[in-house]
């Protein structure tokens, strides 16, 4: 790792990369584009204290997505790129829990488990699409 910066994307790129990935069904494209109609009223929600509020579950996610996907950067040394995917990928589950609790009021454990579970089968279980967020339009990575 050589220092270099950390280019993350903005949440409107990146809901941009999550619609074109490979979609699970079409209750997930379905979902990203309820989600893209609300992003701006839900990215100022979740840049609130939502994050503080949920500390210890986001800390916890974002230990397990970087054990179960840094491993790869010690073969291909895409450090950053890898990073850059964790990171992103716990500010996407955080928007979809920002989004449940503007809807319901609240944001259980069940429900961040829920948006959790379908990030990881939207995501983890297509390597297609874990490469794809990771190195964005050029897959080559």
């Amino acid at each position: 790792f050589t220092g270099e910066k950390i280019k993350l994307r903005n949440d409107h790129r990146l809901l941009d990369l999550y619609l074109k990935t490979e979609p699970i069904d079409d209750e997930w494209t379905s979902y990203i584009d309820s989600l893209g109609e609300e992003l701006d009223k839900i990215s100022q929600y979740a840049d609130s204290d939502f994050y503080e509020k949920y500390n210890e579950r986001y800390s916890k996610i974002l230990s397990y997505i970087l054990y179960r996907h840094m491993i790869k950067a010690v073969f291909d040394k895409y450090v950053s790129e890898r990073v850059c995917f964790c990171v992103e990928s716990i500010r996407f589950i955080m928007l979809c829990d920002a989004k449940t609790e503007i809807h319901k009021n609240e944001v259980s454990l069940r429900d961040c488990i829920d948006n959790t579970k379908r990030w990881s089968k939207q995501v983890e279980y297509s390597e297609e699409n874990t490469e794809f967020l990771t190195f964005g339009e050029n897959t080559d990575g």
